[in-house]
Formats: C-alpha cells, structure tokens, sequence
C-alpha cells in the first residue's frame, strides 16, 4: 500500500464495512491504513460511540486514535480486534483493485457474538444470511 486507504464502517449497505446491529449508527467510524499499514479510526458522530479497548482492559471512548495491534475496538456494543480490522480492510481494498468490492456484512448472533454474514458464528457455529 502505497498511500493512505479509508475503509467506511457502519449499519448503512453501502459501508464498505456493514455491521448489522442497531448499537451501530448509519455511518459509523472510518478506519485508514496508511503507508506504513498503521490503523487510524475516526468516530463520523456515531449515537452510541466508537471506543478503544487496551489489551490491559482499559477502556477510552475516542473521537480519533491510532489503533495499536494488540487493542480491540468497539462499535456500539460490537467488538473487533485490531487484526480483524485490519485484514478486513485489507481484504475490502484488494476486492477493490480487482473487482468492484462487496460490501463486507456483519451481524450480531442470537448468541450474541458479532460474525461475519453467511459464516458460522464463532459462538454456536449457527450460520446467518441477511434477511431482505
């Protein structure tokens, strides 16, 4: 990666990265992975908040932050680790130079656990398609 990368996050269909979950707003936070692949996230206003979980526990509600390997962040009430974040977008950004990329789709379980649509939850192995 040559230049900075900004990968949309939120519940709208048309973020690249779509979390099905009504803690998440419309159009949530943007993630950017620079040159030197360093995760940046900005909070777009977001309702119910973007924050950084330390790998000590810690927990900071950010405005913006660089996102350090071992943290996890929080959108709303769903929880990502920095490496998912980061192999998402970088999956999203390769579709993008291929194809015309797809939208990466996230829901919450009944379960509770937040997973990838059309996977097996990582929770209960239950498997969800997006329903519309």
């Amino acid at each position: 990666m040559s230049q900075n990368h900004s990968i949309s996050i939120g519940r709208s269909p048309a973020c690249a990265i779509s979390i099905a979950d009504d803690t998440v707003s419309w159009n949530h936070a943007e993630l950017v992975i620079n040159a030197k692949k360093q995760l940046f996230i900005t909070d777009c206003g977001s309702s119910n908040g973007t924050f950084l979980v330390k790998k000590n526990g810690d927990i900071k509600q950010i405005r913006q932050s660089v996102i350090e390997d071992q943290a996890r962040v929080r959108f709303g009430s769903c929880e990502f680790s920095a490496q998912m974040l980061f192999e998402l977008a970088k999956e999203y950004l390769q579709q993008k130079t291929t194809t015309t990329p797809k939208t990466l789709a996230w829901t919450r379980c009944d379960c509770g656990v937040v997973m990838q649509e059309g996977k097996p939850c990582p929770g209960c192995h239950k498997s969800y398609q997006q329903k519309g």
